[in-house]
């Protein structure tokens, strides 16, 4: 048995060692793969630091060659800066050597007229003795104590002869003929009397102002013909702030330069050339090729590749379109040579010839076109040609089209790659805006440093807004400036047909006749209609003083679909759709207007009506303020209100209401209303504290909502794209918006903040225009008004030297931009000349710019043998666009008057229609919405234009 046991105890220690010896083998087996696992890893994170190394060292060396290159550029910096800075000395040089010409001609000047007054006496009095010489052979001497000498002879009552014409230069009178010595014969032959005089005056100086007595001196006219630019800066040179020097002084003062506007010729219109010719089997018309006019033209080239016939360049292309622009229509472009690497940005491109010179060219975006009907379509595009000399021949095509070739045509032997335009970020982490919660009550009157942040993205918003059309209660969020509906409201009808509608009566206070002397047109009256015609804008629940006995309540449940009362306002135009973004840039104009003219309100005794006018949109503004980071930004639905022709009393479309918000921005309208309501404030802080307090509220809020939420209007509300949308962003309008509370509260931030955006955005540049979407030469003149600095005041001079200067304009003088509301841009660019015109100092050219904008203004009255301006001067327009003046009492719907040649039966004085075309044509015609269009923004620089020329005409 033991011996059994023994055996089995053996045996089962043999087993385990066995196993036991396996499981250490199987152990060595895998700490040999360990082994070699990490052995292979080691090598690679060798070969990868080996890589690593290299690549560093490769990249030092391009930092090498960077810095390298970074050297030779700071170089030729520092030598550009030295070159600059001789070239500035050089031309401080010639300025000094320029004032001391100046200096001597001055001086020249009064030596010659005095002598020319010399010159006068002398004639007369040579006229005189030439006479007495005349009659020597009867006289008789022997009583004469001696010769009669010029000296002696004392001259009584001299001939004055005209004053030279300002408009012509003095031309020298030819010397008179030597008279021959006469023979003497008389009792004493030896007292002969034989006298020889010679006067002789030369000059070439020229004269061109009116001389306003003979004996008065002048000093010479000097202008500077070349247009002055932003002076070079120079480290270390300072800027001069420049000479407070008036061109346009005269001894008659202001009223002179007024008299030679009000007699100015008036120059006909004439017809305009040919631009587009007979379509063709294709459906293509050429295109003529008229500089800057029609056709395609060169602006800059340049040779590349090495090789001189091939070259590249920017061109812009004139399309004249036609009245009714077909919606597939074209631009064939035809090159003198094979095209390539075509870059535009308004159209979209692509080569339909296999020899690669024919291009066609289909607009991005139609609406931009067809709203260009009738005018010129320009848009810019970047070429290379295998020509020394690129051309192009262009051609409007409708109903045309091609596939695309699409073998590449490559003229060099690699690409060019030329910088893709990027659509800017719609927020900057690193920008930085004010520190809104900053308190700067304890501030010193200088500015002191500003406290800067860094903004946050904006967090989402816990502020609520049902959607459109929710139930009344379910809104029930409320803020002081929020009218709240009245159950009643909104369960009645929206307005009700006049019953017993009859013409306005206009009734003002006409103007002093030393006035209308000097501007034929009586600026009381522009003043007192124009106003009208925003009573008769007026939406909502109208007053009892209402002076428009052809309009009653409309639109009474605006706001409904929200719960708030937006019922009052304005509608925009002919039409009855309220958008905030125009109607807010309006409110902004005549509120300046007042705030910078009151004293011609107060003359013509308009003032309280101008006042109660923006109010009432002030008042609305403030309702559509829904919280501090809500805005209603329209009412309507602008495609269905644009289908129908009826009075707004009687409209019973639906009407939503479109709002912006912190998930759904807009900047561009709520930095407009804070401009809006900034001016209001400063308007009413003296006449109403607790009304002016809750504009300067709002104003401050709604600028915080803009700045913080930075997005394009259009993107959160697409219905506005086709009306209102703003095609220069939203960086002009916080720049107008901080400028505005700037003047408003003098706040030290705000200052700060207004010259950072004014310098971060760009609003010193010249804009092709001036309105409810371009506010930069606004927000230079405001800067200048209200800082008084250098920098604004040369901005505004240089912009305002270009309209008088460079500005397109029509043949009759009328500046030019765009056939669509002609006479609304050029009584805009008009306000803002007046407005230039009046900075104190005054600029250099300051009568100029006055006159250009005077010029403007008698336009639209009727300098041209026709007034502009309904229901005013010679020959008004009498058809309008606009629905309710042409609908007749009590009628719900009057379509048939669209296209009516009757007149309206209702006078919608005041109101300024579009205007002429380009060569001055215009045709009365109510369906021509381009020509007779009337709108609130029509109005606002018009009349800010009037009470500018009436407040200079008060002050002389």
């Amino acid at each position: 048995m033991r011996i059994i046991l023994g055996a089995f105890v053996i045996s089962t220690v043999f087993c385990q060692a066995g196993a036991l010896y396996k499981s250490f083998e199987l152990f060595k087996r895998n700490q040999w793969q360990v082994n070699k696992v990490l052995k292979s890893q080691d090598q690679r994170n060798a070969e990868r630091m080996d890589e690593i190394e290299a690549a560093i060292i490769k990249q030092n060396e391009v930092i090498r060659h960077t810095m390298s290159q970074v050297d030779k550029l700071t170089k030729n910096v520092d030598e550009s800066n030295k070159v600059i800075k001789s070239s500035y000395e050089t031309t401080r040089r010639l300025e000094v050597q320029l004032q001391e010409s100046a200096t001597k001609l001055n001086l020249a000047a009064k030596e010659i007229q005095a002598l020319k007054m010399k010159l006068e006496s002398s004639e007369v009095k040579v006229s005189l003795l030439e006479d007495r010489l005349s009659d020597a052979e009867h006289a008789d001497f022997s009583s004469q104590t001696g010769p009669e000498t010029i000296e002696n002879i004392s001259v009584k009552n001299p001939v004055k002869k005209d004053l030279p014409n300002p408009k012509k230069p003095l031309k020298q009178s030819p010397p008179k003929p030597a008279a021959k010595n006469p023979i003497i014969t008389g009792k004493d032959a030896n007292s002969s009397i034989c006298i020889f005089v010679h006067l002789q005056f030369t000059t070439k100086l020229t004269f061109y102002r009116t001389l306003s007595a003979p004996e008065e001196t002048e000093k010479a006219d000097i202008k500077n013909l070349v247009a002055p630019s932003k002076p070079i800066l120079v480290p270390g040179v300072p800027i001069e702030e420049e000479e407070n020097i008036d061109l346009l002084e005269s001894s008659e003062g202001f009223a002179g330069l007024l008299n030679q506007l009000k007699d100015r010729p008036k120059i006909p219109p004439t017809e305009a050339p040919a631009l587009l010719g007979e379509y063709d089997e294709k459906g293509c018309a050429p295109i003529a090729q008229i500089s800057e006019t029609a056709g395609g033209f060169v602006h800059t080239s340049w040779v590349d590749g090495g090789d001189d016939s091939i070259t590249s360049f920017n061109a812009f292309a004139y399309v004249p379109l036609p009245e009714f622009v077909p919606s597939d229509g074209k631009v064939l472009m035809k090159f003198n040579g094979v095209a390539s690497d075509i870059q535009v940005w308004q159209a979209k491109s692509k080569r339909i010839s296999q020899d690669g010179d024919l291009w066609l060219f289909t607009p991005s975006d139609m609406n931009v076109v067809k709203q260009n009907a009738g005018d010129v379509w320009k848009f810019n595009f970047i070429a290379t040609v295998a020509s020394s000399s690129p051309k192009m021949e262009l051609s409007f095509c409708k109903n045309f089209d091609a596939p695309e070739v699409v073998e590449t045509v490559m003229l060099f032997d690699s690409e060019i790659y030329l910088p893709q335009g990027e659509e800017e970020a719609e927020y900057d982490e690193d920008e930085i805006l004010l520190d809104y919660d900053l308190s700067t009550e304890d501030e010193p009157d200088n500015f002191s440093p500003l406290g800067l942040i860094q903004a946050p993205r904006p967090a989402s918003s816990s502020s609520f807004r049902p959607p459109l059309g929710a139930p009344i209660n379910s809104f029930k969020q409320q803020t002081n400036n929020r009218r709240v509906v009245s159950g009643g409201r909104c369960s009645q009808s929206a307005g009700r047909a006049i019953v017993n509608a009859a013409q306005i009566s206009p009734n003002f206070t006409t103007s002093p006749s030393e006035e209308l002397e000097i501007f034929q047109y009586d600026l009381n009256e522009v003043l007192h209609k124009s106003i009208l015609f925003y009573e008769a804008q007026r939406a909502g629940k109208l007053p009892e003083n209402n002076r428009v006995p052809w309009r009653g309540d409309s639109v009474l449940t605006d706001g409904c679909d929200i719960g708030v009362d937006l019922s009052g306002g304005w509608f925009d135009a002919g039409d009855h759709v309220k958008y905030t973004f125009p109607a807010a840039f309006t409110a902004t104009m005549l509120a300046w207007s007042i705030l910078d003219y009151e004293d011609a309100y107060q003359a013509a005794n308009e003032l309280e009506n101008a006042l109660d006018q923006v109010r009432w949109e002030l008042e609305w503004l403030l309702a559509a303020h829904l919280s501090p980071n809500e805005l209603v930004v329209m009412v309507g639905d602008p495609k269905a209100d644009h289908g129908r022709w009826g009075p707004p009393e009687t409209l019973s479309l639906r009407r939503p209401t479109y709002v912006v918000n912190q998930q759904k921005p807009g900047t561009e309208p709520a930095a407009e209303t804070s401009a809006a309501l900034a001016a209001g404030y400063l308007l009413f802080k003296t006449r109403d504290a607790e009304f002016a307090e809750r504009c300067l509220t709002s104003s401050k809020q709604l600028l915080e909502f803009s700045d913080r939420n930075r997005q394009n209007y259009h993107k959160s509300v697409p219905e506005v794209s086709e009306f209102y949308k703003s095609w220069s962003g939203y960086e002009d309008e916080l720049c107008w918006a901080t400028a505005w509370l700037y003047r408003a509260t003098g706040d030290v931030a705000y200052g700060r903040l207004a010259r950072h955006y004014y310098d971060t955005f760009n609003c010193g540049k010249i804009e092709e225009s001036f309105d409810w979407d371009k506010k930069h030469a606004g927000v230079q003149l405001l800067m200048a008004q209200t800082t008084g600095e250098d920098k604004y005041r040369q901005d505004v001079n240089r912009h305002a030297i270009h309209l008088i200067t460079r500005q397109a304009t029509s043949h009759a003088g009328l500046l030019w931009f765009h056939k669509w509301g002609s006479l609304r841009i050029a009584n805009n660019w008009g306000a803002f000349l007046l407005g230039a015109s009046q900075l104190e100092p005054k600029l250099q050219r300051a009568g100029e710019f006055a006159l250009k904008g005077i010029e403007q203004l008698g336009y639209s009255l009727g300098d041209q043998g026709r007034s502009y301006v309904v229901g005013f001067g010679q020959n008004p327009p009498v058809r309008p666009h606009h629905r309710a003046a042409s609908c007749p009492g009590g009628k719900s719907d009057c379509g048939n008057m669209l296209h009516s040649s009757k007149a309206n039966p209702w006078i919608l004085y005041g109101a300024l229609v579009g205007g002429p075309d380009k060569n001055d044509r215009y045709n009365d015609k109510r369906s021509d919405y381009i020509m007779n269009e009337v709108a609130i923004d029509y109005n606002a620089c018009y009349q800010y234009s009037a009470a500018a020329l009436k407040h200079i005409l008060i002050n002389g």
